[in-house]
């Protein structure tokens, strides 16, 4: 059984995530309609989110509480740091699934071959006040980017399995 792990490590500040990939003895079969299957993990992950839009941060109603500790205490509550990363892990292992790159139907329960690491961020003290503010002006270009590639990679992923 042969297996590749794949792993992205940015700055040191980053978000690192790591998947675990089986190369051999994959099932072909559920290719067809495993947009099917991975429909329900879907719905319950878009649950979470307040808006429609495909760029929706997870979290929506821990978003405003986050921001206001942020700005007026200067720290980010840890309870929110860890939901959006179990968020953040969950996605991933549905988009592992929908991406076909595992075969492993997505748990919502903690799974060792996907893996998620937060950059430490000492309770917010490392974090800006006003930052976060700013920030989401530049990021715009960087949604439109990546929502660009998202469909581009879907339909060669699909494609490449045909």
């Amino acid at each position: 059984m042969s297996s590749s792990s794949v792993s992205y490590e940015g700055a040191s500040n980053q978000v690192e995530t790591s998947i675990e990939i089986q190369l051999t003895n994959r099932d072909r079969k559920t290719v067809f309609f495993r947009g099917i299957l991975v429909f329900p993990a879907v719905v319950f992950i878009a649950s979470f989110t307040q808006s429609m839009d495909a760029g929706a941060s997870f979290g929506g109603l821990l978003f405003l509480p986050a921001l206001l500790a942020l700005l007026v205490r200067g720290v980010y509550p840890s309870y929110v740091l860890s939901f959006n990363k179990s968020m953040l892990e969950l996605n991933a292992r549905i988009a592992a699934y929908a991406l076909l790159l595992t075969d492993e139907y997505p748990s919502i329960e903690a799974n060792p071959n996907i893996k998620v690491e937060l950059p430490e961020i000492e309770g917010g003290a490392k974090l800006s006040r006003v930052l976060p503010l700013v920030k989401w002006i530049f990021a715009i270009p960087l949604f439109i980017v990546g929502i660009v590639y998202a469909l581009i990679a879907l339909v060669l992923t699909f494609a490449a399995w045909i």
